[in-house]
């Protein structure tokens, strides 16, 4: 539901000329926010700059201020190498069922083998869609390094979350028979302790007399 949603917000395109998507209405609000800082800061910057003057001090050697906020930098940085690791975790389990499935896929398999199979085959589905969808949050964060930002690559993120959720699912659905006749299968509450809390002498239900 979250990824169908992320992706109707950054995949929409306005249908009536004019109109704008949910995306474009909030980077107007941003954009008007930080226009708003920006000039606040562009006025405290001029007065400090007109007290330096006036103080004697040559204002032409102070450091410009940087390009990107610290703060922007280095949450984008750790979000470009997190998500690296996400997007090569997700390729290394694909290679892995991609191995599994050599074993369990063969002609004429039927049965329980050609269920694993399925299984092998809708997971590694799964794994790579979720490995594209974390390599193409890596295009968007590791730009955002340098301060620009990729819509294209949101979009294409949320499409792929979408079917790497739907596969995921598929596959652990197939195995949900299976696990439960195996969990159900030694259900035999006659059997199960009688819920009585006393411990067995031999155990070391031993009462030490007091001294």
């Amino acid at each position: 539901m979250q990824t169908t949603l992320g992706a109707d917000l950054n995949c929409a395109k306005g249908v009536k000329q004019g109109k704008r998507t949910p995306q474009e209405k909030i980077d107007a609000v941003i954009a008007k926010k930080e226009a708003q800082i920006q000039n606040a800061k562009d006025s405290a910057a001029r007065s400090v700059n007109k007290w330096l003057i006036n103080a004697g001090i040559d204002v032409e050697k102070l450091p410009a201020p940087p390009a990107v906020p610290t703060h922007t930098v280095y949450n984008a940085i750790n979000r470009c190498v997190a998500q690296v690791q996400f997007g090569a975790t997700f390729l290394m389990r694909f290679a892995i069922i991609l191995a599994d499935s050599t074993i369990h896929c063969h002609p004429g398999v039927v049965g329980q083998e050609g269920r694993v199979c399925a299984i092998d085959i809708t997971g590694m589905m799964a794994t790579l869609s979720l490995s594209i969808r974390f390599f193409s949050l890596v295009s968007n964060s590791c730009i955002n390094i340098v301060g620009r930002a990729d819509g294209n690559a949101n979009c294409v993120a949320s499409v792929a979350g979408i079917t790497g959720a739907t596969m995921a699912s598929t596959s652990s659905g197939m195995n949900l028979e299976a696990a439960c006749k195996t969990a159900f299968g030694d259900w035999n509450p006659d059997q199960w302790p009688s819920g009585s809390n006393e411990i067995p002498v031999e155990d070391g239900n031993v009462i030490l007399p007091d001294v």
